[in-house]
């Protein structure tokens, strides 16, 4: 699992007592009992000390069985960790829990996706986006899934799906454009860095990817350019030049 990983996670911690409460005190304690545990396992994973954090979410589901985000946060860790069936048992179970949960299928999707199994990826992306229709991440993930079963065009849509909500998403932008120059459509692989660019103007990756469509096209001088722009900016100080696509 990935750093997107970790921070959807985040998100949902603030859920935990919602899904994870019972009206009796006893019961309220053990709730209590149970979603410390799940914030020690998070600062675990934090720090990556991966063995730690599975122990805490392991301790958590022994006093919340019930608790389907448990299982999502122990899922995670066995991902971590190389244990990806054993990870998909974990989110199989959440999804048995809280069959409309977002997270349990996306994160399902993406470890299966991580095993080269698209095609079931695919399957979970469809589930979550049904119950999280504008989750970006999920849209990402299924892009991916789709160009490696060679489905540039359903690949291009989702890329599309992210940018109606994120029109200035230089990242996805950015990807977009890896398939369209895959797929030979240059002139709209251009449009694609270009609005990149706009939105990110020390983007090093889309200027080279500028410069390879440019040369593609015909345009070498402007390719020489681009590409005299990128290695420029590579070799700026980190402090002048930011690291990350919005």
């Amino acid at each position: 699992m990935d750093l997107m990983h970790t921070r959807a996670i985040h998100s949902w911690l603030g859920s935990i007592l919602l899904t994870c409460r019972y009206e009796s005190d006893e019961s309220s304690q053990t709730s209590s009992v149970a979603e410390t545990w799940l914030r020690k396992g998070l600062a675990m994973i934090n720090i990556n000390k991966y063995e730690s954090a599975l122990k805490f979410f392991s301790q958590a589901i022994e006093l919340k069985p019930d608790c389907s985000e448990a299982y999502i946060m122990k899922g995670v860790v066995l991902g971590r960790l190389g244990l990806c069936n054993e990870a998909t048992k974990c989110y199989d179970k959440a999804i048995e829990l809280v069959p409309n949960s977002p997270h349990a299928w996306h994160v399902k999707g993406a470890t299966l996706s991580s095993l080269g199994r698209h095609a079931q990826a695919l399957i979970c992306y469809d589930e979550a986006l049904k119950f999280d229709p504008n989750n970006t991440q999920v849209w990402l993930a299924k892009a991916f899934s789709l160009e490696n079963l060679n489905d540039f065009g359903g690949a291009i849509k989702c890329y599309e799906e992210v940018l109606k909500q994120k029109p200035d998403y230089a990242k996805a932008w950015y990807l977009m454009s890896l398939v369209q120059i895959g797929s030979s459509s240059f002139k709209a692989a251009l449009n694609s860095l270009d609005k990149a660019l706009e939105s990110k103007v020390d983007f090093v990756e889309a200027l080279l990817g500028k410069s390879i469509v440019l040369d593609k096209l015909g345009r070498t001088s402007e390719a020489e350019s681009c590409k005299k722009r990128a290695m420029e900016m590579k070799n700026m100080p980190e402090s002048m030049s930011s690291s990350d696509a919005r």
